[in-house]
């Protein structure tokens, strides 16, 4: 949990150094909007992308999200109602559906951070998918595959490597 002024320093040091696209992953970056909202002002030459799980994106924070024009958000989804909540909890994948209807009708430009496991791999590269996160107004899609961490972590989710080389040519097509 940085600072404003923590947050502010970093980026300023960053332009210094020609950088003028960051990133914010979590938990869940949205929940210092206030900071963000501030830091995006102040650096209105910058792009913020901010990977979220979608809970607290409203119309509230579209509004200004539209005024400051330089936030974009990479929303977490892992495919159907299923895999997705499977992973994320109950109403997760209800919760991105509606931020991506809100982002959409605010014609804000945001993307998909897409988890693949060993369990969801086909879903989230399939075409039905696919269509389904263009057609709710997507316009990029960033895959990661799962990496357990912890001591309790599920290993079974990890990719196989035919796995992980089906998505490396499956990505391709899609692209």
């Amino acid at each position: 949990n940085m600072s404003f002024e923590d947050m502010d320093k970093i980026v300023t040091q960053g332009k210094e150094l020609g950088t003028y696209l960051y990133f914010m992953t979590g938990g869940e970056p949205t929940v210092r909007k206030n900071d963000i909202l501030k830091l995006a002002e102040k650096h209105n030459d910058c792009m913020f992308g901010l990977f979220s799980n979608s809970t607290l994106i409203d119309e509230e924070l579209c509004k200004k999200i539209v005024e400051l024009g330089n936030i974009t958000f990479l929303l977490s989804i892992e495919g159907t109602p299923e895999t997705n909540d499977g992973r994320r909890g109950d109403g997760h994948y209800a919760a991105v559906m509606k931020a991506m209807d809100l982002l959409k009708q605010y014609g804000i430009i945001f993307g998909t951070s897409i988890c693949y496991t060993s369990k969801n791999i086909e879903t989230v590269t399939s075409d039905e998918f696919i269509d389904l996160i263009i057609e709710n107004g997507c316009r990029y899609a960033l895959y990661f595959h799962y990496m357990p961490v912890g001591n309790d972590a599920d290993v079974s989710l990890l990719p196989s490597v035919s796995q992980r080389k089906y998505i490396y040519k499956r990505v391709r097509e899609i692209r």
